[in-house]
């Protein structure tokens, strides 16, 4: 797996029901990301022709080095971001911000003409929205590593418009096949259907 994930999930109502929430705010921030990159693709292309490209991506990339001093896990392409998700190593209030950050900051990479995908940065942004909501309700840690892990899936499902390949893709990248658990599948299938 890509990503380790601690202990395992029981199946309870509050997960049910905080994998719903989940779901639903995964749709939004999935379809957000969608809209902004695809926006940030086409204004990207209209002023390669220009020749302001060079601008762009100076300009561009100045704001996310600043963005980053104080909140340096905004960097990349969202990997290293969805690891301390998983770890529970940010806060909600971290967390949160991340969540709302790094839709903005992928968007403003791809406008200045860099190029890149959304997949992983969708993938991050779904898991640190999932330990926000975690956090912020001051659920038990082994809940919280579900809601990151359904966050994830969610919001790649929405993004995507793929829920089995995210429902899988999740799966993949964090246990081995079979070792999902009761708890964490059935927090991931309500959040993905939530989400779509």
């Amino acid at each position: 797996p890509v990503y380790a994930l601690p202990g395992s999930t029981s199946l309870s109502l509050w997960l049910c029901i905080a994998a719903i929430l989940v779901g639903l705010l995964s749709g939004v921030a999935g379809q957000t990301l969608l809209r902004l990159t695809r926006i940030a693709r086409e204004r990207a292309a209209r002023e390669e022709h220009q020749g302001r490209m060079v601008f762009a991506t100076t300009a561009a990339f100045t704001v996310l080095g600043l963005v980053a001093i104080p909140a340096p896990d905004i960097l990349g392409n969202g990997k290293a971001l969805a690891q301390l998700a998983f770890d529970g190593s940010l806060g909600a209030s971290a967390a949160l911000a991340l969540t709302l950050l790094k839709p903005v900051a992928t968007a403003m990479c791809m406008r200045s003409g860099a190029t890149g995908g959304i997949l992983t940065p969708a993938f991050a942004t779904g898991a640190t929205l999932g330990l926000a909501l975690g956090g912020f309700t001051h659920s038990s840690s082994d809940v919280r590593v579900a809601l990151v892990l359904a966050g994830a899936a969610a919001v790649t499902a929405s993004s995507q418009k793929a829920p089995i390949t995210a429902i899988l893709f999740a799966a993949e990248l964090t246990t081995a096949y079979g070792e999902v658990g009761l708890g964490r599948g059935v927090a991931i299938l309500l959040a993905v259907v939530a989400a779509v």
